[in-house]
């Protein structure tokens, strides 16, 4: 007696691409060591991240994200869903350039990148680096054949200013600019030094209401702490002393302060927003010292004092 053959199993049915796709292509495209000196002839390899799911063509958009500081340009794709979200809705290229010197767009490798010399660290600068995402647009736009495409710059914080920068060098390349969270007046006298933080803010209340005033609630529990009361909310490895304790309070103040406002930064999109994270965890132990414990000490670590 022999059983018949089982029936074939079909091919999986195609997935469409989730709502914010983390993924790329990564590309190099070789980049004038120095823009402005016709003497040097040098080239590096500048890094470029390109998702083309949803390009129209030919006079559909380019969204070209300027390159900043910081680890390499997949970690600024990653956190950068809003880029992908206007892409689909306009039909657009998403084009995330890297800043020279940084990830691996290292002009003269990692080790002599940054010699302490002109020919060297002295190419790091706004304008190469403006230079750089100038001539990487126009190589995108003969690659892909869009003479007349707009382009649109954005970027967050210094990638913002270099955004609206490259919009102002660079007005024939770059059609606008969108700067989120740049310091663009960013400048003694010019602009409130607490700007920031107003926007910050204004983030946190709207995406968890109620959460600023439990924040401030929160930092006027951990001013009026003593030494005894801190070192068990915050799982102190040794006791904090009370001559340790200015200190103690001023880098747990410093140390929230900066985290919370960066949090602000990648609030995009709202399901995947560290701040309503944030706000979930401090809300948890609303009025308790410890409101803030979980934001600064690891599950299953404690605080050591000796090293702040």
């Amino acid at each position: 007696w022999e059983h018949p053959p089982p029936p074939p199993t079909p091919p999986p049915a195609p997935r469409a691409p989730p709502p914010f796709p983390p993924y790329y292509e990564t590309h190099y495209e070789e980049q004038m060591l120095d823009h402005f000196n016709g003497e040097n002839v040098g080239t590096f390899r500048q890094r470029y991240l390109v998702n083309d799911t949803w390009f129209g063509g030919r006079s559909s958009p380019i969204l070209f994200y300027c390159g900043a500081e910081g680890a390499g340009v997949p970690s600024i794709f990653e956190h950068s869903g809003y880029v992908l979200a206007l892409a689909k809705e306009l039909k657009a290229l998403v084009v995330f350039g890297e800043m020279r010197f940084f990830g691996d767009s290292m002009p003269f490798g990692e080790d002599e990148s940054f010699r302490p010399d002109p020919t060297h660290l002295g190419l790091l600068s706004v304008e190469q680096a403006l230079a750089d995402d100038a001539s990487l647009i126009l190589k995108m736009k003969e690659r892909y054949d869009t003479p007349g495409s707009p382009v649109v710059a954005l970027g967050g914080s210094l990638a913002g200013t270099l955004a609206y920068m490259l919009r102002q060098k660079y007005p024939h390349v770059v059609s606008m600019a969108l700067a989120s969270s740049a310091p663009i007046l960013g400048y003694p006298d010019l602009t409130s030094p607490f700007g920031w933080y107003r926007v910050a803010t204004h983030t946190y209340e709207s995406q968890a209401p109620g959460c600023p005033a439990a924040v401030r609630r929160a930092f006027s529990t951990l001013l009026a702490a003593g030494a005894p009361q801190l070192s068990r909310a915050y799982n102190a490895c040794t006791p904090i002393r009370p001559t340790q304790l200015p200190r103690v309070v001023g880098w747990l103040v410093a140390t929230l302060t900066g985290s919370l406002a960066a949090r602000a930064e990648s609030a995009y999109p709202l399901a995947r927003s560290p701040v309503v994270e944030a706000c979930a965890t401090v809300a948890a132990a609303s009025g308790s010292l410890s409101a803030f414990a979980p934001l600064v000490v690891p599950h299953g670590s404690c605080l050591d004092v000796s090293r702040l």
